[in-house]
């Protein structure tokens, strides 16, 4: 029969074998098969209007043509779903989704229309009609569902493009101030509900739009930033204040550093700058040379230099590189003085002798601080290998955690005293002392790391332990820990 056919056609041939009572899919086909829009096909009345003795009659005709091709696939899967509507087992079903269906496409016929022609939609209300769309418009058949789904896509960004630019209206027509600038930054984002529906022409545009408005604020708030510089004759005179002024405003208008109005602001106050750096000349090189070290050096530089185009400035900078240059000569000549002064000091201190000719308290401090120092050089280029990567084996990453463990770990002596020595058989006196080292910094600063290291806890005792001193050279070493 053509009407199952049909039917079999809107469902995409998706029809079920079997039919459940409670299936929504079941339901939506007889509710369908039996509406106006398939049933008067193959009727002069409604289904709902059918009287028992009418239904009786379909109900034999159907039968009759099932009967002739029993093996058609139509039949197979409709045929008891038809046959048992027209008798009483689905007749309410049949009865109440045709008259159901009935309504829901008058309503659907509108918003067809609304979603077609009606091009000034809110938002909103195309908002309305998909919420009927997924309530009752389901119920109808896939291509219906189709058509007004397609439509809606359509008239949604139709009525987003309306939205935004309406809501970029409001944008446009704001003052010139900072809060304008920010609300023009974020509004495709504010608004990314509506923008992630329109295309990425119409953003385009959009954005063109609220960058015009963005430079137009940015000229009059700049134009008020000159005439603010040009008023304030303090400002002017005071370099450490002027800098402070360009960093504010470098900060306050970071988001808009590619704009030519800002780009010509700063490069104004940059000119600013150079001009009073010529007038002045004499205060920055009196400046420079009053500096003693890289710190001072900076604060001079930024005092002056800062906000101005180094290539016109080139000669000022190269002030500063010469000074720099200068103190880290005088630094290296006074570290170099300080050597030959600690080394003199520590010839002195190992040339001193004892009537038994074992070493003093201060011998085997400097000693036992030479061991320290050998120490905290090993956690220094430790420190250096803790950082994992792709080509590390196992052992290689245990060396590193354990470099991580010890990472800015220091040893220091925090108590020493001598207590006797005897002369050794070997070279050299063994020594008996008492001795408190510590830890600082890293993880190992923890109590139970300290254990592990000190071999002792973190009390208010220090150690007693027993050492072969020996002469090597003219320097007195710890040579054995006994």
């Amino acid at each position: 029969m053509k009407w199952f056919k049909t039917v079999e056609n809107e469902f995409d041939n998706n029809i079920p074998n079997k039919f459940i009572y409670n299936d929504r899919l079941k339901r939506r086909i007889i509710s369908n098969m039996f509406s106006d829009k398939f049933f008067m096909a193959v009727s002069d009345k409604t289904f709902d209007e059918l009287t028992p003795k009418k239904r009786i009659a379909y109900n034999k005709r159907l039968n009759k043509c099932i009967s002739k091709d029993p093996n058609n696939p139509s039949y197979t899967k409709l045929g008891k779903f038809a046959s048992g509507t027209f008798m009483n087992k689905y007749y309410s079903l049949g009865k109440n989704g045709a008259r159901d269906l009935r309504n829901i496409r008058i309503q659907y016929s509108k918003d067809l229309n609304e979603y077609k022609n009606n091009h000034q939609l809110s938002l909103q209300e195309v908002y309305n009609i998909n919420g009927r769309k997924k309530k009752d418009y389901i119920k109808l058949t896939s291509s219906e569902y189709s058509e007004i789904e397609k439509e809606f896509k359509i008239a949604h960004k139709r009525a987003a493009e309306k939205e935004l630019n309406k809501k970029l209206d409001v944008i446009l027509a704001m003052n010139n101030s900072m809060n304008t600038l920010s609300k023009a930054d974020y509004f495709l984002r504010s608004n990314s509900n509506i923008s992630s529906k329109v295309d990425y022409r119409v953003k385009g545009e959009i954005q063109n739009k609220l960058n015009q408005k963005k430079e137009t604020v940015l000229k009059v708030l700049l134009d008020e930033e000159r005439a603010d510089y040009n008023n304030n004759v303090s400002l002017q005179s005071d370099p450490l204040a002027f800098k402070n002024y360009i960093k504010q405003k470098e900060q306050k208008y970071n988001n808009y550093a590619n704009s030519t109005s800002v780009r010509a602001f700063m490069d104004n106050l940059g000119e600013y700058r150079y001009n009073y750096l010529i007038k002045h000349k004499d205060n920055f090189i009196s400046e420079v040379e009053a500096t003693k070290n890289k710190n001072e050096i900076k604060i001079v530089e930024e005092k002056y230099l800062y906000g101005t185009d180094r290539r016109d400035t080139k000669l000022f900078f190269n002030l500063i590189k010469n000074q720099e240059a200068r103190l880290a000569l005088l630094k290296k000549q006074a570290e170099e003085l300080q050597k030959q002064k600690e080394a003199e000091e520590l010839r002195a201190m190992m040339s001193e002798t004892t009537e038994t000719g074992e070493p003093t308290s201060l011998q085997m401090l400097w000693a036992l601080q030479y061991q320290v120092s050998l120490k905290n050089r090993k956690f220094e280029k430790n420190d250096k290998n803790t950082e994992y990567n792709e080509t590390d084996n196992i052992l290689s990453m245990i060396v590193k955690l354990q470099n991580n463990v010890n990472k800015g770990a220091r040893l220091k002596i925090t108590y020493f005293k001598k207590f006797s020595c005897s002369k050794s058989n070997k070279p050299g006196f063994i020594c008996d002392y008492a001795i408190d080292r510590k830890v600082s910094g890293g993880i190992l600063e923890n109590d139970f790391y300290k254990t592990l290291l000190n071999n002792s806890e973190d009390n208010d005792y220090a150690d007693i332990e027993t050492s072969r001193f020996s002469k090597v050279g003219d320097i007195w070493k710890l040579v054995e820990k006994l």
